[in-house]
């Protein structure tokens, strides 16, 4: 079923999410550099981005401390991570012997997708309430 190539697979697709992230946020501050150094921008616009830079720092941070938590098994695995993604622990509620390999790998497969799935939801309501401070009310 389930084991050490799935956990690689999502462990992989993480790090590569978040290294395309943090990519799109160092690209983003070299242009706003290049065009601030350039004077595209008047005052009011310059402050403006440095503001949604500002609360996109802010939401990272928010992120980074809040929790989600994921479990299977009726409470048998449970899966905390953070709210950018990152592992905090893996509980199993249970004596490892009353399980087979198979059915271990299932209900940490379940608890973990449950728990990334919150910590997305999470994610997309923190990132649009930091857009939604600069996005025009119609």
């Amino acid at each position: 079923m389930l084991g050490r190539e799935f956990l690689t697979i999502l462990t992989d697709g993480y790090y590569k999410t978040l290294e395309s992230t943090n990519l799109l946020i160092k690209s983003n501050t070299v242009i706003f550099e290049r065009l601030k150094s350039r004077n595209m921008f008047g005052p009011d616009q310059l402050a403006l981005m440095q503001e949604m830079q500002r609360k996109l720092e802010e939401s990272k941070v928010r992120l980074a401390n809040s929790t989600v938590e994921g479990e299977a098994g009726n409470g048998l695995i449970r899966v905390t991570l953070s709210g950018d993604r990152k592992l905090k622990k893996l509980e199993i509620n249970a004596d490892l012997h009353n399980f087979d390999k198979d059915d271990l790998e299932d209900l940490i497969s379940v608890a973990l997708s449950k728990a990334l799935e919150k910590a997305d939801a999470l994610n997309e309501t923190e990132m649009a309430q930091s857009a939604s401070q600069f996005l025009p009310k119609f």
